[in-house]
């Protein structure tokens, strides 16, 4: 009888047991508090990102960022941080930005943000005025780091020669060239070897035979280069390759 008993209080502890075990297994476990996501996650450093998405707008310049987010919400989204995407930049050195966010259990969250910053670029600026035509020297030019977000460096930042003094001895100006200014792209070229109407000597190749004879070069020309030129005798124009200083082979 006593064993009777005691079987029956076994079974009745195993019942309760297997019950609770059933409904813990049914019941989803309680959402992870905010705080627990954020200290889970890792994600992507927001000033590094932000300086790698304005780099890509400023080529070459050292990207700084002048004081904290300005959120359009409240507080910066939690979570982490998975993409940084630039949606506007303005003249002034502000730039409005979106992140995206997300969590372990899969949610993800979106914020908006303004950030002051400026994109130091260093550049050679004109000590004395340049005439188009006049070959640049490293004296004529210091370097100098400009802020490419304000003024007239923003609306010309693709386009300042960005060389150093030394450099820039292998070019001559097209355009005029103010103390105080940059030098543009679009406002210099390497100086050629030959220029439109020097005197050339013209090789002519057929087969297995070739001549040389007097010649005028038709435009400016570079070595290893394509270039126009004509014949003094015939004034024929023809195209050739500038081999070296004053020589065009051509193949007819």
């Amino acid at each position: 009888m006593r064993n009777f008993a005691y079987g029956n209080y076994l079974a009745l502890v195993f019942s309760i047991l297997v019950n609770d075990l059933a409904q813990a297994a049914i019941e989803p476990l309680a959402p992870l508090s905010v705080q627990q996501r954020v200290s889970e996650s890792s994600g992507l450093d927001l000033d590094k990102a932000l300086k790698t998405e304005l780099g890509a707008l400023y080529p070459r310049a050292r990207i700084d960022l002048v004081g904290a987010v300005r959120w359009t919400s409240s507080n910066r989204p939690a979570g982490a941080i998975t993409s940084v995407r630039i949606i506007n930049e303005a003249p002034n050195g502000e730039a409005f930005f979106e992140v995206q966010s997300s969590f372990r259990d899969g949610e993800r969250v979106a914020a908006q943000g303004w950030i002051s910053f400026s994109a130091w670029l260093r550049a050679p600026v004109a000590l004395k005025r340049v005439y188009p035509g006049q070959r640049l020297r490293a004296d004529q030019f210091s370097m100098q780091e400009i802020n490419l977000v304000r003024g007239a460096a923003h609306e010309m930042r693709g386009a300042i020669a960005y060389s150093e003094p030394e450099e820039l001895s292998a070019f001559e100006a097209k355009q005029t060239i103010l103390e105080g200014q940059f030098p543009l792209v679009s406002g210099i070229q390497k100086i050629p070897d030959i220029k439109k109407g020097d005197q050339v000597l013209v090789r002519l190749h057929t087969g297995t035979l070739s001549v040389t004879i007097p010649g005028i070069a038709d435009e400016m020309g570079y070595l290893e280069n394509r270039v126009r030129v004509m014949t003094q005798k015939t004034k024929k124009f023809l195209i050739g390759r500038l081999t070296s200083d004053g020589v065009v082979e051509v193949n007819l």
